[in-house]
């Protein structure tokens, strides 16, 4: 999941150059599941499933940014953004054993890993008297602040025939956080419980069972790369670039794990105000089923942005009464506006 919020943008042409500024809230948030959860949720029944190496973690920071694109020649575009990140929070769960033991009336299970936390605490407020005090995610405590890093954008454009056919690469996020030491806390947890079922007669769930923490307060700092992307793609349009044709190729190196996904797109310049775009993304094989639509009105001074991707069509039926999509990794919604000056 990737969340961005733009503050502040602003652009212009200048010196046969393209610039622009601004500041960004951003949100990265990685999970890497065991194969054994979707193993269990379609064979729930009596049996012992490992759900280890299971990984949830997140980073949440501003970055700041600085950004050129420059026409090297009458059909090369290359483009840099560079990023002075302020780091607000980072989160990052392991676990090096999950596991869960089912039979018909009770469920036993063991859970055991690390975790670390760090953000824009207050020095020397994190854990008085044996509890957690505080509040990281204020923006008021921007100023405490010590965590930075850096990163950039990378992207070139090559264009042939006329601009009738468009060849593009680029890289986002390259980039890293150094976490400040003392605002750092880490943990190790141990915990067993046994699952008997609901209570109807009190309305509760009957769970026995112990969880020990040990928490630990690190002395050096450490660093985190943030989750980049490489993206490639083609387009080729006809009828004096009324349609067009696009193959896009996206990889993103998250922090546990790597995927892919390449989509194939058709777009319609209806009208010079108006376009559409139809997609379909493959995954996992090349199954179809994944689609995606966007509609982008831009009439002069005005331009509004609606668009979906990664809608999977394609349903498992779970115990025969609960759908879920067969393939769907993720699913993103977009929606912009702007005004030109």
């Amino acid at each position: 999941e990737d969340l961005r919020l733009n503050f502040l943008s602003v652009g212009f042409y200048r010196g046969k150059m393209y610039w622009n500024f601004g500041v960004n809230f951003r949100q990265q948030a990685d999970m890497a599941l065991s194969k054994d959860v979707f193993t269990a949720l379609k064979t729930l029944g009596n049996n012992h499933y490992n759900l280890g190496d299971t990984y949830l973690g997140g980073t949440v920071y501003l970055d700041a940014y600085v950004g050129a694109a420059v026409p090297i020649t009458d059909w090369l575009n290359v483009g840099a953004k560079a990023k002075f990140l302020i780091g607000i929070l980072d989160l990052g769960v392991e676990f090096d054993e999950l596991s869960a033991n089912v039979d018909v009336s009770k469920i036993t299970g063991t859970l055991r890993g690390n975790w670390r936390a760090n953000g824009i605490f207050t020095e020397n407020k994190y854990i008085v008297d044996g509890k957690y005090k505080g509040d990281p995610l204020s923006l008021s405590n921007l100023g405490n602040a010590k965590s930075y890093g850096f990163a950039v954008d990378l992207g070139a454009e090559v264009r042939f025939f006329d601009d009738q056919l468009k060849a593009s690469i680029g890289v986002t996020d390259l980039g890293f956080i150094k976490w400040y030491g003392n605002t750092t806390v880490n943990a190790k947890g141990n915990a067993h419980f046994a699952y008997d079922g609901f209570n109807l007669s009190t309305n509760e769930a009957e769970i026995d069972g112990g969880f020990d923490a040990v928490m630990a307060k690190p002395e050096g700092s450490y660093t985190t790369r943030l989750s980049c992307s490489l993206n490639a793609g083609v387009e080729y349009n006809i009828l004096k670039n009324w349609i067009a044709f696009g193959l896009l190729s996206h990889t993103e190196f998250c922090q546990n794990f790597t995927r892919s996904e390449l989509t194939a797109s058709v777009n319609f310049r209806i009208m010079r105000w108006l376009s559409t775009s139809f997609s379909h993304t493959f995954l996992n094989g090349n199954q179809p089923g994944v689609l995606g639509w966007a509609l982008n009105i831009h009439p002069t001074g005005f331009n509004l942005f609606l668009g979906a991707d990664f809608i999977d069509t394609r349903f498992a039926v779970i115990n025969q009464t609960i759908p879920i999509p067969k393939m769907m990794t993720s699913a993103n919604v977009y929606v912009g506006v702007g005004f030109n000056f």
